[in-house]
C-alpha cells in the first residue's frame, strides 16, 4: 500500500511540476492504472484458486515492480505517455497480486477471527497508505528545496523535480523489492510449517 496508494500522489505531482502538464491532464494519467486495477482483480482471484497463492502473487508482485524501475530508468526523460504507461503496468500487477495477499493471508487464521484479520488489513492499508504518501510528498519537498528561488515553471524548477522523482522511483523500486522478499519469506515460513504439520 505504501507504493500502491502513493503512486497517485506521485504521478499527478511529477505530471504537473516535471512534466508541465495541467491538472486535468495529470488526473487522466492516472486513470488508465486505476480503472484495470479495479478490473483484474477478479482475475487474480481466479489465478489463486487454480494455482494457489505463491506463484500468481509472487509472479504479479514482480511484475509490478518493472513499472517503479522503468520509471526510474526514464525518470530524466520522461514524457506523459511514458509516466502513463509504466504506471499502467504497476496498477494491473498490483490488482493481481495484493487482493491475493490478503486472501492467502486470512486463509491462515480461525474464522471466529477473520473480522478481526479484516480491520488489520484496512488499517495497515490506510497507515501504508499514509505513510506513502508523507514518504514521497517528503522527498518531492526536498527536491524543491532544491531548485532555490527558481521559478516554477522554469527548466531549473522542472529538473529538480525531475531528479526528485528520480528519488521516488528509486525509493519505490526498494520497497518493492523487500515486499517480494518479504513475500517470498511468508511463503517458505508457511511452507515449513504445513510440513511439520504432516
Amino acid at each position: 500500500p505504501i507504493v500502491g496508494i502513493g503512486f497517485g500522489y506521485v504521478i499527478t505531482n511529477l505530471a504537473q511540476m516535471s512534466l508541465g502538464t495541467s491538472a486535468f491532464h495529470a488526473g487522466v494519467l492516472v486513470l488508465p492504472g486505476a480503472l484495470v486495477g479495479a478490473f483484474f482483480a477478479p482475475v487474480g482471484g481466479m489465478l489463486y484458486d487454480k494455482f494457489g497463492p505463491t506463484k500468481p502473487i509472487l509472479s504479479a508482485i514482480s511484475v509490478a515492480t518493472f513499472g517503479p524501475i522503468l520509471l526510474l530508468a526514464f525518470s530524466m526523460r520522461l514524457t506523459p505517455a511514458l509516466l502513463a504507461g509504466f504506471y499502467f503496468i504497476f496498477g494491473l500487477c498490483y490488482a493481481l497480486g495484493f487482493s491475493n495477499i490478503m486472501t492467502s493471508a486470512l486463509s491462515g487464521i480461525d474464522h471466529a477471527f477473520m473480522p478481526d484479520g479484516n480491520a488489520v488489513f484496512n488499517t495497515a492499508l490506510q497507515f501504508g497508505g499514509a505513510v506513502g504518501t508523507a514518504l514521497f510528498s517528503m522527498i518531492l519537498g526536498v527536491a524543491q528545496a532544491g531548485a532555490g528561488s527558481a521559478e516554477k515553471g522554469s527548466a531549473a524548477f522542472r529538473h529538480a523535480m525531475a531528479v526528485g522523482g528520480t528519488w521516488m522511483f528509486a525509493t519505490m523500486t526498494v520497497i518493492c523489492l523487500i515486499a517480494i522478499c518479504s513475500l517470498a519469506c511468508a511463503f517458505r515460513i508457511r511452507a515449513s510449517r504445513t510440513a511439520a504439520e504432516r
